[in-house]
């Protein structure tokens, strides 16, 4: 496993200047040892977005609404997140010296609220917030853009329909690709509500040659498929991947434009194909990230059982999360992955060694 950070040149001060906590310039690792031969292709980079400041890609959006708010004098930040951006958004607020709030879905991952209200957040959860039935998601979005206007508080909603400034931060995730690898063939990206893959299309805007992108969606959640035209069946059962389960996709229009104009696709895989991607992440290659952001690679070997993969492909998958910030997903994980063991006296150690490296 190699990184390439070290190769990168000179680059300008973060966009958010003084509110900058390090977000960005994430490392690229070259896991093509670890998994090239299983794909069947000829290089696998990963793009590091879970070891931003605060675990998620988030950071690179929320860095630019803490700027966007202190100049433009609002008093606090308010966004709809399921945990991630919340996250985020309390982290730069706080060393930008805001307030924070995060209207959230009741089933929020424990963990990510945990992180929010450790930084100084508010979290509010609102009941059938991420609902698209009956307009309840509508609804939700409508009365937080009141009470930002109330209240003089920046709306920070991570998607380019309702906060487009701050979400250019995400610009620079290709735009750092495209000098890290630009022999990319393939670029998977994890979607729940398209900001990330518009944000990726954005950072190649200009470029001569750009990556076909690959829009990773759970099966149980098809919105993009749906809004590319094809056809598809809703599930009554919800995707249980924490992060890409919204049900409606923010910037639709750009995210279809992302896939259409790169010649890209979108790859769906079971939740339990991510989950077992995220096991091989974590024990063939070392890097723990949260299911939404393993679901790349998981689209990867689906991409590679449909024979869309060539073995000349340079494929990068864009790990958007930290492990740790779903504590349900690494208690399974833990269990899938060894068995505790009972207490043994010192003398057998050797022996419970032995057995542990057969």
């Amino acid at each position: 496993m190699t990184t390439q950070s070290a190769q990168r040149p000179p680059t300008e001060e973060p966009a958010a200047g003084k509110w900058s906590l390090g977000e960005g310039q994430t490392p690229l690792l070259d896991l093509s040892p670890q998994l090239a031969d299983l794909l069947g292709v000829a290089a696998v980079f990963v793009k590091c977005e879970h070891l931003n400041p605060t675990g998620s890609f988030k950071d690179r959006f929320a860095a630019r609404a803490a700027q966007l708010a202190v100049s433009g004098g609002y008093r606090g930040l308010i966004g709809i997140s399921s945990g991630n951006a919340g996250a985020s958004c309390a982290a730069y607020a706080a060393h930008a010296g805001l307030p924070a709030i995060t209207v959230t879905r009741p089933d929020a991952p424990a963990a990510k609220l945990a992180q929010i209200r450790a930084l100084g957040g508010r979290t509010i959860p609102v009941q059938r917030s991420f609902d698209p039935s009956q307009g309840a998601l509508a609804s939700t979005i409508e009365a937080v853009s009141a009470v930002a206007d109330e209240h003089n508080l920046f709306i920070a909603t991570p998607s380019f329909t309702h906060s487009p400034d701050a979400m250019a931060g995400l610009d620079s995730v290709s735009a750092e690709l495209d000098i890290e690898v630009p022999s990319a063939s393939l670029l998977y990206c994890p979607v729940g509500g398209g900001g990330l893959l518009t944000g990726l299309a954005r950072g190649y805007r200009g470029r001569s040659s750009i990556p076909r992108l690959v829009g990773c969606q759970p099966r149980l959640n098809p919105t993009l498929r749906a809004a590319l035209g094809e056809t598809v069946t809703r599930q009554k059962e919800m995707s249980a991947i924490s992060g890409l389960q919204i049900e409606v996709l923010f910037d639709e229009d750009t995210a279809v434009a992302a896939i259409r104009n790169s010649g890209g696709h979108v790859s769906s895989p079971t939740d339990e194909q991510t989950h077992h991607a995220q096991s091989l992440l974590a024990t063939r290659c070392g890097i723990l990230v949260e299911p939404a952001g393993a679901i790349s690679l998981a689209a990867a070997f689906v991409d590679r059982e449909a024979g869309v993969l060539r073995s000349g492909d340079v494929v990068v998958l864009v790990l958007s999360g930290a492990g740790w910030k779903d504590q349900q997903s690494l208690q399974r994980l833990s269990l899938d992955t060894t068995t505790q063991s009972p207490s043994i006296p010192l003398a057998e150690l050797s022996g419970a060694v032995a057995s542990s490296l057969e």
